[in-house]
């Protein structure tokens, strides 16, 4: 019985809870009508308190004070919230929107879970769309949002005093940027839109390009494949200067940096990390297919070669770039291995790009590989050099390119016998010593890195090297290093290949930055190499090295885990700091997590959990106050707190 009467009491409670915003609606909307009478109401009670006996006199003069009190209280209420102004007192600037800001707070407010996992069913979304047009997919024709999100309580006292609105940065001169952030020219401002921010840090999960490393039992790792994996989305993830702008689990949205829907965001388009020639971000989908390829090459006792073909599933990327005004995603002929700069990260339309007259030029040859586990693919193998545009050997890739066209379209027989005889494009214009790089990057600083697939040095074991070269060419120091090694007491040779992955988690790599660069080196025993052919792995580790080849003193027991912007981010013992170039910490290694700087910001994470950006003189940018903060994206960084929930910083300068 108690446990019944106990429901039928919470339940009322809550019906009443519930209902007093409507309640604070209507009142707020009756006043101006209650108001009129109340002169006339205060006149007649007056007199009727006046005229009467004296002894009711005394009994009702408590009461009389107490409504004369409630009267002058229910007055200066009216006037706070703007009801009505007082003629020979002007109203304070900041008091000019009290009443719809006091209204906004009980207005549609959000019903949602506390879980990451979506909206429950019936639940209000943050913002929303007029329904009276018909959109075409991934096409927002027309969008006037209309939030309906739950307003801020508690700002934060400091916000307004550490970060000045875009709108007071431009009357000052500041307009926005994506250049590198300067500490004397450059300052942080917030960025508000007409609507407001996801009230939650995310509402589902997103499928983030990856790349899977494969660690074999003599300790060699390689890079298995480009493949994705499932990471918390949140609600403002920024992209190469974009906004996917999560509806509270409802829809998504793509937005740029001044608030405007561009399109409803499909999820299929992959974010990239990749730009094409243009400098546009570009997205990607998968396809398949099945196709017949070559699968064993035997001799028989006429010593002529025969070939089996099986069917092999193929798979590929197509890529797509945000069309000119944003609201459709268009197919684009950007090649990974043609266009691409090496690494996929949110990386500015600048980098990568070379600083001196030097085009790198490079032949595209697609042949089809089948793997010892029965699987094909269609690689892209690229021939690669460097031309001045006023050079007269530069190559005829016209021509080329007409016959290696030609060359495609025979079916695989005829180019298995074309290859058996050696007339391909390849052999015919002698593409190896023509483009002798198996990769290459541009120019930077003065200097480029290369990958070669030919060696003249001893033992032949592997191929495929990265070596640095000036702007004539020449290789700058040995990609190989032989040793005596005093930890194990023996020879080691030493060599520099490719970083493992091409994603975030290897920014430093391939390109100079403020004279240095990041190099995987790989230790052998070579001893156990040159005796007995056993490949064995002593070490396998980043290192910084100047354009000779000698190597940046990283300071002992510390880890490379990026470098950019002239800054090394060093790790030890699950603590992360910031050091120069001078070899002086910007930030001491007491960080329990750091990003490598991003246009001269860099994101820690201190032991207490809170989050905050620095500058690369170690200064504190973004204040420690945050369990989030995005890397720098363009020109912008979002951040997320419990007490603030999002907000969005751009960078600006004068």
């Amino acid at each position: 019985m108690k446990t019944e009467y106990f429901k039928k009491a919470l339940s009322a409670a809550s019906s009443f809870v519930k209902g007093l915003p409507e309640r604070f609606s209507r009142f707020i909307k009756s006043v101006p009508d209650k108001t009129k009478n109340l002169p006339s109401e205060a006149k007649r009670t007056f007199k009727d308190w006046y005229y009467s006996d004296p002894k009711e006199k005394t009994e009702s003069r408590g009461r009389a004070g107490a409504l004369i009190l409630s009267a002058f209280l229910v007055l200066a209420a009216l006037y706070y919230l703007g009801v009505f102004d007082l003629t020979l007192i002007e109203r304070p600037e900041s008091w000019k929107e009290n009443g719809n800001k006091v209204y906004s707070i009980f207005k549609d407010e959000v019903q949602t879970t506390e879980k990451n996992d979506g909206p429950t069913a019936g639940e209000e979304t943050d913002f929303s769309e007029p329904a009276t047009e018909e959109k075409q997919p991934d096409t927002v024709q027309s969008v006037d949002l209309e939030y309906k999100g739950k307003a801020r309580r508690d700002q934060g006292a400091d916000i307004e005093t550490v970060f000045s609105t875009r709108d007071k940065l431009a009357e000052e001169g500041y307009y926005i940027t994506s250049n590198t952030y300067d500490p004397s020219n450059c300052v942080v401002g917030s960025i508000n839109f007409s609507y407001r921010f996801p009230a939650k840090f995310s509402y589902r999960d997103m499928s983030v390009r990856a790349w899977k490393i494969t660690e074999y039992d003599d300790g060699r790792m390689s890079t298995a494949e480009d493949t994705v994996k499932l990471e918390v989305r949140p609600a403002l993830y920024l992209y190469m200067g974009y906004i996917i702008f999560d509806d509270a689990g409802e829809a998504l949205y793509i937005v740029n940096r001044d608030g405007t829907v561009l399109m409803n965001y499909n999820e299929a388009y992959i974010p990239a990390f990749e730009r094409n020639e243009n400098g546009r971000p570009l997205f990607y989908n998968t396809y398949g297919y099945y196709a017949d390829v070559p699968a064993t090459d035997e001799v028989n006792e006429a010593k002529e070669h025969t070939y089996t073909f099986r069917g092999a599933y193929v798979s590929g990327k197509n890529y797509y770039s945000l069309a000119y005004g944003g609201n459709y995603f268009a197919a684009d002929d950007y090649i990974e291995e043609r266009d691409g700069r090496g690494l996929c990260f949110d990386y500015p339309a600048s980098y990568g790009l070379s600083d001196i007259r030097k085009y790198r030029l490079g032949i595209m040859s697609p042949k089809y590989s089948s793997f010892l586990d029965g699987s094909a693919a269609l690689v892209r193998f690229m021939k690669w050099n460097y031309y001045d545009p006023n050079d007269p050997e530069l190559p005829k890739l016209d021509e080329i390119l007409d016959k290696q066209k030609k060359y495609s379209l025979l079916s695989t027989k005829d180019k298995l016998k074309a290859i058996k005889k050696k007339k391909t494009p390849d052999d015919e214009y002698k593409l190896d010593e023509l483009l002798p790089y198996y990769a290459a990057y541009n120019f930077r600083e003065g200097y480029a890195t290369v990958i070669t697939d030919k060696t003249d040095e001893e033992p032949k074991y592997e191929t495929k090297e990265l070596r640095v070269i000036n702007t004539s060419g020449e290789i700058t120091f040995a990609s190989r290093k032989k040793y005596y090694n005093n930890e194990i007491k023996d020879y080691c040779s030493d060599r520099f290949l490719l970083p493992l992955s091409k994603g975030e988690e290897s920014v430093g790599h391939l390109y100079f930055d403020h004279g240095l660069m990041r190099l995987r080196k790989v230790s052998f025993d070579q001893y156990q190499l040159d005796e007995f052919g056993v490949l064995r792995i002593n070490s396998d580790s980043d290192v910084l090295v100047y354009p000779n080849g000698k190597e940046f003193t990283i300071p002992e027991g510390y880890t490379l885990k990026g470098y950019s912007d002239g800054i090394l981010t060093l790790e030890r013992g699950g603590y992360y700091g910031y050091m120069n170039t001078a070899g002086k910490w910007i930030c001491d290694p007491k960080y329990t997590n750091a990003s490598a700087f991003h246009g001269g910001l860099g994101v820690l994470t201190k032991q207490n959990g809170k989050v905050g950006a620095v500058d690369i003189n170690g200064n504190t940018v973004i204040p420690f106050r945050y369990s989030y903060v995005s890397n720098r994206s363009e020109c912008l960084v979002a951040a997320y707190s419990e007490q603030n929930g999002w907000e969005l910083f751009g960078i600006f300068t004068k």
